[in-house]
């Protein structure tokens, strides 16, 4: 079966207008509506249209009118299909509140009610939902705070059309997570950075090269991980440079936070025989300044003609701009950036240090077969 959102039209696909558009030239739509849908329907989500036109009956706006704002909607909008009640009597059973033309969509496109949403900004779109038994979001306005019975209360209650994705992403969290994961996944490994960053490894190996591991937060948290497993899997000399917090914490009273890391480098006496490694959601910005610790440490690092490596998110930042070899996570969805991003650092860290292009030593359960 299909799950689907189910729009109510006026207030929520196009701008709120009393009574309600006359004519295409009072309708305009939302500003966010469209990228909400494409959205929604990249969740695998159907997209329907529900609303009530009594005005129609009512001789207060021509069929035809109503007909050209249709097709407008169909030929903007991403929409399955756009179901309509012209139909003034409160008993008929397409009319909102009653759940006539939920059901219909139900019967057209195998839909699962109980998996989908009906979003509305009136009573009457809530108790339609609720009836068909949907999940129900109310936009709440200035303009329909007071209207209505909301004696069957919403699911959720939002302030603007830009929450209608955020809450039903959340609404089902961790199948929406996976979902994006897979699609991070699918595009990943299309990019040449990570058969560079195998090859500089692997140099690195025969060299006897150390590797410096760069982040911050999570970033760091995952350099943690890796210097145990870069060391024990694949025989390379490395260091974390967040680890030491004695030498972290002197060298950011000594020198500030934004050369800290910089300095343990000159301290490390980096050479053109090793490699330093970010793990960083941005890439790190001076401009912005976002880990600009980083971004002087990879300065120093271009200085010295040390090999540079990364795997970052967003558009890469400074990493992205001076690295030798470096992946950059795509973004599938912004409301979890960070947390793919650096699900994205782990996982691939594992997938480097098991290569067996570069796997000195083999893992404890795998070598006793269990």
């Amino acid at each position: 079966m299909n799950k689907a959102v189910f729009f109510d039209r006026d207030g929520i696909v196009n701008k709120y207008v009393s009574p309600t558009p006359r004519n295409l030239n009072e309708f305009i739509l939302n500003d966010s509506i469209c990228q909400t849908m494409w959205k929604l329907r990249h969740l695998g989500y159907k997209i329907f249209i529900v609303t009530n036109q009594p005005d129609v009956t009512r001789g207060k706006i021509e069929l035809k009118e109503l007909y050209k704002i249709n097709e407008y909607i169909l030929t903007q909008l991403p929409v399955d299909k756009l179901y309509m009640c012209i139909s003034a009597d409160d008993n008929h059973p397409d009319r909102k509140p009653n759940p006539g033309m939920l059901y219909q969509a139900m019967r057209d496109y195998n839909i699962d009610l109980q998996q989908s949403f009906m979003v509305g900004d009136s009573w009457k779109d809530i108790n339609a939902g609720d009836a068909a038994k949907c999940r129900t979001i109310y936009l709440q306005t200035k303009y329909n705070i007071f209207a209505g019975d909301l004696s069957i209360p919403p699911d959720k209650t939002i302030k603007s059309v830009t929450s209608i994705y955020k809450t039903i992403f959340e609404s089902k969290y961790t199948d929406n997570f996976l979902l994006k994961l897979y699609e991070c996944l699918d595009k990943l490994f299309t990019q040449e950075g990570y058969s560079g960053i195998v090859r500089s490894l692997k140099q690195l190996q025969r060299t006897k090269g150390r590797l410096f591991l760069l982040g911050v937060g999570g970033g760091a948290g995952n350099a943690s991980h890796a210097v145990a497993d870069f060391r024990k899997f694949l025989n390379i000399e490395t260091y974390s440079v967040s680890d030491n917090v004695p030498t972290l914490t002197a060298l950011t009273n000594d020198e500030g936070w934004d050369c800290s890391y910089y300095k343990f480098l000159e301290q490390s006496n980096l050479t053109d025989k090793d490699c330093v490694f970010v793990f960083s959601v941005g890439g790190g910005s001076e401009s912005k300044n976002i880990s600009v610790n980083i971004v002087n440490a990879l300065l120093f690092a271009k200085l010295k003609g040390t090999t540079i490596l990364g795997i970052v998110g967003k558009d890469g930042g400074y990493t992205k701009k001076v690295a030798n070899h470096c992946i950059v996570v795509p973004t599938v969805e912004e409301l979890i950036i960070t947390p793919l991003v650096e699900s994205m650092q782990s996982l691939l860290t594992h997938i480097i240090v098991t290569h067996p292009f570069l796997k000195k030593n083999e893992a404890t359960w795998e070598s006793i077969g269990v």
